[in-house]
């Protein structure tokens, strides 16, 4: 008899996660590759945000992702170092004067009310900043000093 109530538990069960899971509100997408973007250092970089679904009611996050996650664009302002030197185009970021401590992956987090529940999505883009090498040939006889940044 304990037999054949465990086939019908674990039915039970089952039905249960489904429609758990079922009410679930929140869903979404993300891209399925990362983008490169290279820039030389010291010039200006445009990071984009490719989700399909922006709308005006649409909340925006940029993140810089390592060891410690950074808000780059959070509550519609730019923040740390980017709020002198980045501006947002649409959902779209353009750094300034990028530097080598800029280097290093991305998130944009769109999310927004749909009929469903919350809509996230996301996409996420690499930023690879070159070193800005520059090469002098010179005949001078006395020491010449060369500046690196311009």
């Amino acid at each position: 008899m304990a037999r054949t109530g465990r086939p019908r538990l674990r039915l039970l069960l089952l039905r249960y996660l489904v429609v758990a899971l079922g009410y679930h509100k929140a869903y979404g997408s993300s891209a399925p590759k990362d983008r490169v973007v290279t820039v030389t250092e010291y010039q200006d970089a445009i990071l984009t945000c490719k989700t399909p679904k922006q709308t005006p009611s649409s909340r925006l996050e940029w993140k810089k992702l390592g060891d410690d996650v950074s808000f780059v664009y959070y509550q519609q302002a730019l923040k740390g170092d980017f709020k002198d030197r980045a501006e947002m185009r649409n959902f779209n970021i353009r750094i300034k004067n990028v530097t080598r401590n800029d280097a290093g992956k991305y998130r944009c987090e769109v999310s927004a009310p749909s009929e469903q529940g919350q809509n996230l999505e996301e996409d996420t883009v690499i930023l690879e900043v070159l070193g800005n090498v520059q090469t002098f040939v010179t005949t001078a006889t006395q020491p010449v000093l060369i500046p690196t940044q311009p």
